[in-house]
């Protein structure tokens, strides 16, 4: 239950390394449309993109337990870890998931999940909360979290993902905080 509660508490960041945001376009030039405005086949492009975040949430939702030590199903080996993941991240950040959340048990010999708070879960329920920008290589969500915690600080989580074959591939992740209410950026 204390992992499911880690997952439900995802809107801080998990990374140790610099996963910033790389584009051809600096980010402030970018202009977002509306979730709302998007087309039959943008709006199918952005659920896809959500289910790079399903792949993240079964990594660490298909588990079970050896002794109080948690297992994913999807992480047998650091390798098979890796390739799961990668069904939804690149390689890079498939490699911090792995580096940040779990560790090696040599009494199990099995990589164990090591509980810590996650990253945001972009879901199709925060569709309508998004804005994009799309174009045919790739997709770049802007989600804005006015006040969640009730401290007076607005969030901004940036996705960015490229198309590969008819999927998409989560290969950018970005957050920024604003301390003052309204200082997120209309566009």
């Amino acid at each position: 239950m204390y992992y499911k509660t880690l997952l439900v508490i995802s809107l801080v960041f998990f990374f140790n390394c610099n996963l910033a945001y790389s584009s051809d376009l600096p980010i402030s030039k970018i202009v977002f449309t509306p979730s709302s405005e998007a087309t039959a086949l943008e709006y199918e492009n952005i659920v896809k993109v959500t289910e790079c975040f399903d792949v993240y949430t079964a990594f660490f939702e298909d588990i079970y337990f050896i002794d109080d030590k948690i297992i994913s199903l999807h992480n047998e080996s650091a390798n098979n870890a890796l390739v799961f993941l990668q069904k939804g991240f690149n390689e890079e950040i498939a490699f911090n998931i792995l580096d940040y959340y779990t560790h090696w048990d040599e009494d199990i010999n099995k990589l164990t999940i090591v509980p810590k708070e996650g990253i945001p879960v972009f879901t199709e329920k925060d569709i309508e909360n998004c804005s994009f920008y799309y174009n045919d290589e790739s997709l770049t969500l802007k989600i804005n979290y006015f006040d969640p915690y009730g401290l007076n600080i607005d969030f901004t989580y940036y996705v960015t993902a490229y198309k590969v074959d008819d999927k998409y591939i989560i290969n950018d992740l970005h957050w920024r905080e604003y301390h003052s209410p309204n200082q997120i950026p209309k566009n």
